[in-house]
């Protein structure tokens, strides 16, 4: 046991062998000590913090937002501050876990050798450390896990060099790699339903084809791996299952000749091209559908970005949509630094793709916690995984989700009093919540 101080409110007394060993995996990926955030963090004085602005140069900016952290501001699904000790500790294992993939990353493409990881892990939580001690803690009491995320990858940024690691460029390798290989698998799903599509696009985001390296064919043990992952979501095993909602619901409006417009907000690179598929057949059997794909201009992490539509639109298997550019399908450009869309943190140009939406899929798990649109019929996709996922669905970890909320709902309710919690299930209805 040892006590934990993340500031004066903020302490208590964790068993670090047992959190140790719950930590939170990055896209499968583990640092050997998964405590060494916490261990700077605790060694570390306020004398070391950086002074206000110094840490306000850390943040994001996006043109046409103001974002303002603390005195009450919330961000979803929660600040730190809002926050139980333990439940920081957690976000410290999974911080020093999202440095150390980075770092793992760089490595492996040439940019330093793997012994040097370790000290630039070291150098990089000390900069966080002091960016989380700035204004009295004022700044770790009022981010969010996804503003966490950015402060992650600004501070690589700034221990290593903008030459070697741009927040606004990451992963290019690993994630063209896995485009390319992601249009190649899914000449095999063309001939499914867009039900059974929208199953292994489920699947295909936890398989995490970016983790292999090499820009050749995976090999057999690879493609075993990802297949198995990719098909395990069916009609029987899928927690909270809404898909035939989806499709009636488009189906109804072109019956009845009138046109309906869904917004589309993409997740990870991989899953994207399937659910770019089951999109493309709706759009096939429906004329009066339209899609606007809202994707993001910047690369950030693994996610789908708008450089990589050129690569889609080219391959044979997705003519069809791409014949359909500017009658049934448009896409919307954003900025968006970070990891998912924020609801409170959109540009006018997302804002008005969804405003303008008649309804709006929302794909991937951080996308579900920080981005629900109450004022819209919505539908998240996504695989619970984690204990903030777990605390808001109400599922066990890998259970699968395609939910939809009528407008004027929302998928969670946090409160303090834990016993006042809504969870997804709770929306949804028990019933269909097959944990």
């Amino acid at each position: 046991m040892s006590v934990i101080e993340f500031w004066d409110e903020a302490v208590f007394d964790a068993d670090l062998g047992m959190l140790c060993a719950t930590a939170v995996p990055v896209k499968g990926t583990s640092f050997h000590n998964p405590l060494r955030l916490m261990e700077i963090y605790g060694n570390v004085g306020l004398e070391s913090a950086l002074t206000w602005p110094e840490a306000n140069a850390f943040l994001p900016r996006i043109p046409g937002v103001d974002l303002n952290i603390g005195n009450g501001v919330q961000h979803p699904p929660f600040t730190w501050e809002e926050c139980d000790p333990q439940e920081i500790a957690v976000n410290f294992t999974y911080t020093t876990n999202a440095v150390y993939r980075i770092l793992e990353n760089l490595s492996e493409i040439g940019h330093f050798s793997e012994n040097q990881i370790n000290g630039l892990l070291d150098r990089v939580c000390l900069q966080l450390t002091s960016i989380y001690k700035s204004n009295r803690h004022s700044l770790i009491k009022g981010i969010n896990n996804n503003l966490n995320m950015y402060l992650v990858s600004k501070a690589v940024e700034s221990i290593v060099g903008v030459n070697v690691y741009n927040c606004e460029r990451q992963e290019i390798e690993r994630t063209t790699q896995a485009l390319h290989r992601a249009i190649e698998m899914a000449e095999d799903h063309l001939s499914l339903t867009p039900k059974q599509q929208m199953a292994i696009a489920l699947g295909k985001g936890i398989a995490f084809m970016e983790r292999h390296d090499g820009a050749g064919p995976l090999g057999k043990n690879a493609m075993l791996e990802i297949g198995e992952i990719c098909y395990r979501y069916n009609e029987n095993n899928i927690a909270i299952d809404h898909r035939d909602q989806l499709i009636d619901l488009v189906a109804a409006a072109n019956d009845s000749g009138r046109c309906v417009t869904m917004c589309a907000i993409l997740d990870d690179t991989a899953e994207t091209v399937d659910d770019l598929l089951w999109m493309q057949q709706l759009l096939e059997l429906y004329p009066l559908l339209q899609i606007n794909l809202l994707v993001n201009r910047v690369q950030i992490s693994i996610n789908f970005s708008s450089h990589m539509l050129r690569s889609v639109f080219g391959a044979r298997s997705f003519r069809s949509l791409a014949e359909r550019i500017g009658k049934q399908l448009v896409v919307t450009e954003t900025y968006c630094p970070l990891i998912s869309l924020q609801n409170n943190l959109l540009d006018s140009d997302a804002e008005r793709a969804i405003r303008e939406a008649d309804l709006v899929f929302v794909k991937g798990l951080n996308f579900f916690e920080t981005c629900q649109l109450a004022e819209k019929d919505a539908f998240y996709s996504f695989v619970v995984y984690g204990p903030v996922s777990r605390s808001y669905t109400g599922l066990s970890d890998l259970s699968g989700v395609f939910a939809f909320l009528p407008k004027g709902k929302t998928g969670y309710r946090r409160t303090r009093d834990a016993c006042q919690r809504q969870t997804l299930a709770d929306v949804c209805g028990k019933t269909q919540a097959k944990a």
